[in-house]
């Protein structure tokens, strides 16, 4: 089992899939869906925030949404500048790459899905 490091798991999604400079890290694209990939520190360990934007949350009545946490495989739906976006946090130090990427692709899928259903 491979624990990524930053570097690690950031030079792996470069070689792997299409990916962007983004806002403290990296946008990669999954299945026609963006998802933000950066580090960030919780407790002063290394995490991983994977972050994609499904709608504007306007477009969603808060009942549904948050209702439709309880279905998700993996992460939670959240307001954040004004969007509605689907994120996740993963320790590093507990991550091999294989298990990071393996939930990138959920978030991807989940958000694709969510914006089909979208009203």
């Amino acid at each position: 089992m491979q624990v990524a490091t930053w570097n690690e798991l950031r030079d792996h999604l470069a070689a792997t899939y299409a990916v962007a400079t983004a806002d403290d890290g990296i946008a990669v694209t999954v299945d026609s869906a963006t998802v933000q990939v950066r580090p960030i520190a919780v407790l002063g360990a290394p995490w991983v925030e994977l972050t994609g934007v499904v709608a504007q949350k306007m477009r969603f009545p808060p009942i549904p949404v948050l209702k439709r946490n309880f279905d998700l495989a993996v992460g939670n739906l959240a307001s954040k500048q004004g969007e509605l976006v689907l994120r996740q946090l993963l320790p590093l130090e507990q991550a091999p790459i294989a298990g990071v990427i393996e939930t990138l692709k959920v978030i991807a899928a989940s958000i694709v899905e969510a914006r089909s259903a979208a009203p």
